[in-house]
């Protein structure tokens, strides 16, 4: 065979795509007595709540990657404080003190509690299940015979609502402006909307089969969910893209098994599926799903490149972790112009 070399400049043809994998780096976050669980990621910031002190009244603790150190971030008697969430300097939760369901705040910069002005409170009206990005915060509201979901804007100290349909909306999720939710009236379905730049008449709905879409996650105009169509496969992973809704949904993962709980952050969801977490790049063209741990895991959330979940069984749940490293191959394998002639771009074969 004769010497052949191939530069970058070359036409070829290709024959294989070369495909990032990912590597993975665990750490413990925490394994203190009792029940570590729910846990939330954004930047150098993990929070979770916490039965150390006993299970009656669960507390809220924090953990800074960038120190590392852990702390507490509600420990008050006798008060139940559950689903923290985490964006910027500020955690929320609700709060279910003094026979109430509040939403209460944190300022992680100043490690002291943040007052949310205006915001609904001791009102014996239900506020649950709060979600934040950056100036909003979400959560549901019941002010009548319906959970419906409203919009907190920190700057302005102002609440709205996310949706005018008189509908039960659960399971909210937000990145930016951008919501969406599940809504149960005759059939179970997932919205959103752009909340900066939409009124709550204009809210959209991605449903295009009839099956049931649980648990939304958001990230960069991106909506993913699990959904169980039937067949073989059970709950699979599907996404929507907001830029291009006209293209509708695609599927991110259906090839067997459960595949629950998505989250995502950029181009990387994450899912738990039978006590296994995985996830998949989507800005790889043939992306093949990559194991992050597996055995009694479960509810991952990602933030950047880190991805935390809970793990082991009910009375001694932990928080654990890992780092993804994205590994680049550093060579394609290519067709030379000689047919039978395989060559790697920039080397030479004799």
């Amino acid at each position: 065979m004769k010497a052949l070399l191939i530069t970058l400049t070359t036409v070829v043809m290709f024959t294989s795509i070369a495909q990032a994998d990912y590597t993975t780096t665990p750490f413990t976050v925490c394994e203190a007595t009792g029940n570590q669980e729910s846990p939330a990621i954004d930047g150098d910031w993990i929070v979770w709540q916490d039965e150390r002190a006993g299970s009656t009244y669960p507390h809220i603790y924090g953990y800074t990657m960038a120190e590392p150190n852990e702390i507490p971030i509600c420990t008050d008697a006798e008060a139940v404080k559950k689903l923290p969430a985490v964006s910027g300097n500020t955690v929320v939760w609700e709060d279910r003190r003094n026979s109430q369901r509040d939403i209460y705040a944190f300022n992680l910069t100043s490690r002291t509690p943040l007052s949310l002005v205006n915001m609904p409170f001791e009102d014996d009206i239900y506020q649950e299940e709060p979600h934040l990005s950056g100036d909003w915060i979400i959560y549901k509201h019941k002010p009548g015979s319906h959970y419906n979901l409203y919009a907190y804007n920190k700057p302005a100290n102002t609440v709205e609502a996310v949706s005018a349909i008189a509908a039960n909306q659960y399971y909210p999720a937000i990145d930016g402006s951008l919501v969406a939710w599940m809504e149960v009236g005759s059939a179970i379905e997932l919205y959103y909307r752009y909340i900066s730049t939409s009124n709550p008449a204009r809210t959209v709905n991605l449903s295009t089969s009839a099956s049931a879409q649980w648990h939304p996650a958001v990230s960069n105009g991106i909506i993913v969910w699990a959904e169980d169509r039937g067949g073989t496969t059970g709950w699979d992973i599907y996404g929507f893209d907001t830029s291009n809704a006209a293209a509708g949904p695609f599927a991110i993962w259906n090839k067997g098994g459960d595949q629950e709980r998505p989250d995502i952050c950029g181009d990387i969801v994450v899912w738990q599926d039978n006590g296994d977490i995985w996830g998949i790049d989507l800005s790889e063209v043939n992306g093949s799903r990559f194991e992050i741990t597996s055995g009694s895991s479960q509810l991952p959330a990602i933030s950047g490149n880190v991805v935390v979940w809970q793990w082991g069984t009910d009375g001694s749940y932990d928080i654990r972790g890992a780092v993804l490293t994205k590994v680049i191959p550093s060579s394609l394998e290519v067709s030379a112009p000689v047919a039978g002639d395989m060559v790697l771009a920039n080397t030479q074969m004799n």
